[in-house]
Formats: C-alpha cells, sequence, structure tokens
C-alpha cells in the first residue's frame, strides 16, 4: 500500500514538483533503450517498474499552478504509452530511424528518390546520398548512414521484396558505437511528432530552409514566444476578473449555471490558454536550439495546422489543425487493438473501431492530466468519446452531400468551419475542459512571466465582462502590434510599430 500512497495525496497536501522528476520519465525511457536488443525482457523488468513508481508518484507533486499540472499529466502519460511502444511492442532498434530533410540535397532529385529502373541511389557510382550502401530496388527513398531505401516508403517488387526487408532490418538494427546508440535513443524519446524519422506522423507541416533562413526563423519563433506570453497574460486577465479569480469563491462556482454568454467567453479563454501554453515552451526551445546551432529551421515545423484551411470540419480540425504531440502515443495501441481482433483493413468497422479507441487512448492520458488538479476524470472521457462519434456522423452527412452532388467549395467551407466552433462552444468539448481547470482553480494561477496587463488595470466603467473583455482586447491588440518590431523588415513595418506603440502609451496614459 506504501506504493499507492501518493496517488490519493490530498490536493492541500501536494510538495513542489523536484526539478528532476519530469526529466527523469525521459531519462528512464531513453535508458530502456540503451541496452542491446536482445536483452529486451530484461529492459522491460527494470524500466517498466521505475516508471510505474514514477507515475504513481505524480500526484504527490504540483507546480503551484493548474495548467501546467495538467500538462505534466499528460507528459508523463505519454511517456507512458511511448514505453510501451518502444520497449514492449516494437523492435525499436530495427523499426526506427531518422530520416533527414536535407537527405539528397543538390543531386538530380531534390527529394532524394532514387533513380527508377535500376535500383541504384542518384549519384552516378550507385552509391546512396549518403554511406556506403546502395539503394533498393524501385523508387524508395535513400536514409542517412548506411544509404538503404526505406522499407515502406517506396514500392518494392517481388521476389526480393522479403530479401530486402530482411537486409534493411538487419542494417537498422546495428549501432557502431555506444555514443551513435545514445544519439539514437535521446533523439527517439525526445520526438513527439517523429519530426525527421521514419514514423513522422501524416499531416506534419515543414518549414521550408528555402522561406526562412535561420536568423529569420530565430526571429519568427522568438516573435510568437513573445507573442504568446502575451496572449496568455490577455486571458488570465480576463478570468481573473471574473468570480473565479477569487479562491474563495470558486468552490461554490458551476460554469454550466452561468449565463450564456459568460459561459461561452470562459470556456474559449480555456480554450485559448491551452493553445498559448502549449506554444511557449514550443517556441523557447526552437529560438534557442536554431539560434545555437543544435536544429536546422526544419527540424521545428509549426506546432498547429492551419485554422483557415483545415478547420472545417471536426475531423480535420483534430487530424491537422490542432497539435499533433500526443498522436502517436495514441493511435498505435489503437492500431495495435484493432490488429488483435483481426478487424480486415479498408471496412468501415476498423475505420471506426480505430477512430473511438484512438480517442479512448486520449481520454485516459487526459483522464491521468485531469486526476492531477481535481482528483478525478474531469469528464475526460465524455469530452474526447464524443469528438469521435461526431466525427462517425459528421462523416456519414459529408458521404450524403456528396451523394446529391454537393461539390466542395468556399460556402461549403465556410459553413464548415461555423460548424466547428458552434461543435466547440457546445457541452462536451470546451467547456467541459474549461470547468475542470477553473474549478481547479486556474483562475488565480500566479504568472509564469510578463504581465503587461497589469501596466493597464481595466478603467473604472468596466463594471460587466463585455466591457472587461473589450478593454482587454484592444490593449492586447496594440501590444501585440508593438511586438511585431522583432520581425520588421522594411519602413512600413516600422511605421506600424510605431503607430501601435504610440496607441499603447495613450492607452496607458488615459489609465493613470
Amino acid at each position: 500500500m506504501l506504493l499507492f500512497s501518493d496517488l490519493v495525496t490530498p490536493l492541500e497536501d501536494r510538495i513542489p514538483i523536484p526539478g528532476w522528476f519530469l526529466p527523469g520519465f525521459l531519462v528512464v525511457g531513453m535508458l530502456s533503450t540503451l541496452p542491446s536488443a536482445e536483452y529486451r525482457y530484461l529492459r522491460i523488468a527494470i524500466s517498466g517498474p521505475l516508471l510505474l513508481a514514477m507515475l504513481l508518484r505524480a500526484p504527490k507533486y504540483t507546480s503551484g499552478n493548474v495548467n501546467p499540472d495538467f500538462v505534466s499529466g499528460l507528459f508523463t502519460s505519454g511517456i507512458a504509452l511511448k514505453w510501451w511502444e518502444f520497449v514492449v511492442y516494437r523492435r525499436s532498434e530495427q523499426e526506427f530511424w531518422r530520416v533527414p530533410s536535407w537527405v539528397g540535397k543538390g543531386l538530380p532529385k531534390a527529394n532524394g528518390h532514387a533513380v527508377e529502373g535500376n535500383g541504384h541511389a542518384i549519384e552516378g557510382n550507385g552509391h546512396a546520398t549518403k554511406g556506403n550502401g546502395h539503394a533498393i530496388e524501385g523508387n524508395g527513398h535513400a536514409i542517412e548512414g548506411n544509404g538503404h531505401a526505406t522499407e515502406g516508403n517506396g514500392k518494392l517488387e517481388n521476389p526480393k521484396h522479403q530479401e530486402l526487408k530482411r537486409t534493411n532490418v538487419a542494417t537498422h538494427g546495428e549501432f557502431q558505437t555506444w555514443l551513435d546508440k545514445l544519439r539514437w535513443s535521446v533523439g527517439l524519446w525526445s520526438t513527439t511528432r517523429g519530426v525527421e524519422w521514419n514514423f513522422g506522423i501524416k499531416n506534419l507541416q515543414t518549414t521550408s530552409p528555402n522561406h526562412l533562413t535561420r536568423l529569420q526563423f530565430v526571429r519568427h519563433s522568438f516573435y510568437r514566444l513573445l507573442f504568446c506570453i502575451l496572449a496568455i497574460d490577455f486571458v488570465r486577465a480576463v478570468v481573473a476578473w471574473t468570480d473565479y479569480g477569487d479562491p474563495a469563491k470558486v468552490p461554490g462556482l458551476n460554469l454550466y449555471q452561468e449565463p450564456t454568454f459568460n459561459r461561452l467567453v470562459l470556456s474559449w479563454m480555456g480554450g485559448l490558454e491551452v493553445y498559448n501554453g502549449l506554444q511557449i515552451p514550443f517556441y523557447a526551445f526552437a529560438t534557442a536550439t536554431v539560434a545555437l546551432g543544435i536544429c536546422r529551421p526544419e527540424q521545428w515545423p509549426p506546432i498547429y495546422g492551419s485554422f483557415r484551411e483545415n478547420a472545417w470540419s471536426v475531423r480535420t480540425f483534430w487530424g491537422k489543425t490542432w497539435h499533433q504531440q500526443i498522436r502517436r502515443s495514441i493511435t498505435t495501441p489503437a492500431t495495435a487493438v484493432v490488429n488483435a481482433l483481426g478487424l480486415q483493413r479498408g471496412t468501415l468497422l476498423r475505420r471506426y473501431s480505430e477512430l473511438f479507441l484512438a480517442f479512448f487512448f486520449s481520454s485516459l492520458c487526459h483522464a491521468w492530466a485531469a486526476y492531477l488538479i481535481c482528483r478525478g476524470p474531469g469528464g475526460m472521457f465524455r469530452h474526447w468519446l464524443s469528438q469521435a462519434a461526431v466525427i462517425m456522423a459528421e462523416d456519414y452527412v459529408i458521404h450524403l452531400g456528396k451523394q446529391y452532388g454537393i461539390k466542395d467549395s468556399v460556402p461549403i467551407r465556410v459553413i464548415g468551419h461555423i460548424w466547428v466552433i458552434v461543435w466547440m462552444s457546445l457541452y462536451p468539448t470546451l467547456p467541459t475542459g474549461a470547468a475542470v481547470s477553473l474549478h481547479a482553480g486556474s483562475g488565480h494561477d500566479q504568472p509564469d512571466g510578463l504581465t503587461p496587463s497589469a501596466w493597464f488595470p481595466p478603467p473604472a466603467g468596466c463594471d460587466t465582462l463585455l466591457k472587461v473583455l473589450l478593454d482587454r482586447g484592444v490593449v492586447f491588440f496594440c501590444l501585440s502590434r508593438v511586438l511585431e518590431v522583432v520581425v520588421a523588415q522594411t519602413p512600413a513595418d516600422l511605421q506600424r510599430v510605431g503607430e501601435a506603440a504610440l496607441g499603447a502609451g495613450a492607452l496607458w496614459l488615459c489609465r493613470r
């Protein structure tokens, strides 16, 4: 029972989280794949109990703020699912390898395809783009290191398919030195979306090095970092004005009983905090690593997809627009289950079973995160499984539309965007997530960084939520335009920054 005592630690008895705790999950993961694959069961026996002990200890700790604690729950549960895949389910050394985006650059085909027909790599001497191995038959991509093409990316012709596959697996299961293995293991566990790995997630946006130079990328990332910090401050200033900003009142509040306008504002404020909060560490690391030359710009593709282009259905919102940080962690076990059940590929039963299972595993991760802040699942199963249900209904409506000759068009996309906004505003979605966070006390979280809202207190006439929202919005707009000085390139850009600075100064003076 001592092992489970931390699991039921009362919220008020939690202690500050040690600095080593969250990085410790990554360290356990990295060390678990460091020994040779022949010691697979030993790796499971040692790292599994250690990871479980750390998971059970997580409820004992707090960062002092609600939302970081929630994100910690997603991080730790995501590592647990990655451990299941990388250590238990897969033969990681043989199945996962890097595929750098610069392979093949400057050669006849910029994307690194082998010349079709003769099976050799692009260069005239028949060697792969890097290394000394021949590319395999067909049009497979060449990869870093031994130069073999990645099986699965290109078409393989029988009867040599199995032979080439065995050769590829054998090659990727070997490492020249323990340092090579360590680099591979660190990279494997530190990537969430598989950027420049052969298992990279679908629909991953790319940042072209021809589009942004290193300096431009650093400036853009730093600007996005400051913008998100400012946006978080805007959200918290709005929420702090409400009763949820008063710790003494929170226990007696119920978001679902708030007036409709207040409920919608608070729900969307919760969504905006998550949206911007996840970008802050992302752009902080992107700025630092690219500025120091550790990474290249293309190794940091945008964390979110385009809302304008992709958020026209609930399916495309979750699959292409929203961040994909735990996508592989939840889809891999879902695929494993449908495979174990023997569901035939290409059938509706398999498609929607996999869909519901993926959202079920997402529910598990988010329920664990909710448990860390409220000692309950927080409605996360209802929240995420309802997404799967509405996607299935949505697919049927789209299918019917096609049957009646309705084609994709701008008006249809506009209707789709409105539908997504409406769905996100309804009870199972944003209100559920916001309620968990607000009732746990996020409305009075301590600021993590700059608090520009403190320089612009609401004027005396702001006595309703609508007025506060408009006032905070004007302040946010002016200050966000001032931040554009970081990425300004032309005199016109600097002029707009100057005008915004004058507006912000006027706002500041009129509140003195």
